[in-house]
């Protein structure tokens, strides 16, 4: 086939594919690299499975988990706190972690966001709880993880790294 087309039109193929390349790197488009996507997806996944973990056990009544945690709030049970840690949390890596591997141009937003749905959520719970002597190993592991996922998303978004292929 090359013998039909000639030495030109191999050369403006290769062009052509050049010129895509540039503008698809203008675009902001270029492939995140698998060193910082795939270990954010897996750090996304881990963080949304514990909060699952978190949002059934407060749904199923937070058996140990002292009621007088819950005074100077609104909330009388744990039911509600339990489905924002599952919706907000949870449903908010789900998503970053599912965008990042769809290739969504979008992704290093919603890794920021919920990066910092973690830090908010674990900073709220802390300034509550701690007073009444609960405290955990897990919080300041789960407010490093947030900042960690929101850094590696802002440094996604900082460099114009997208996904390869991504689409909007």
């Amino acid at each position: 086939m090359n013998r039909k087309l000639g030495g030109g039109m191999r050369h403006l193929a290769t062009a052509g594919a050049d010129v895509f390349h540039t503008s698809a790197t203008a675009r902001g488009h270029v492939p995140a690299p698998a060193q910082i996507r795939w270990p954010l997806v897996l750090i996304e996944l881990v963080i949304a499975v514990n909060a699952l973990g978190g949002a059934v056990w407060g749904l199923a009544g937070a058996e140990n988990v002292p009621r007088e945690w819950l005074e100077g709030t609104p909330f009388d049970s744990y039911l509600i706190p339990s489905l924002i840690l599952l919706v907000g949390v949870g449903g908010g890596m789900t998503v970053a972690a599912v965008a990042l591997l769809t290739r969504r141009c979008y992704a290093p937003e919603l890794t920021i966001a919920a990066g910092l749905v973690l830090v908010g959520w674990i900073a709220t719970q802390v300034m509550i709880i701690v007073p009444h002597g609960g405290f955990s190993w897990l919080q300041p592991t789960m407010f490093a993880a947030g900042l960690f996922v929101a850094a590696l998303g802002w440094r996604l978004r900082r460099n114009e790294i997208r996904p390869e292929g991504a689409r909007r």
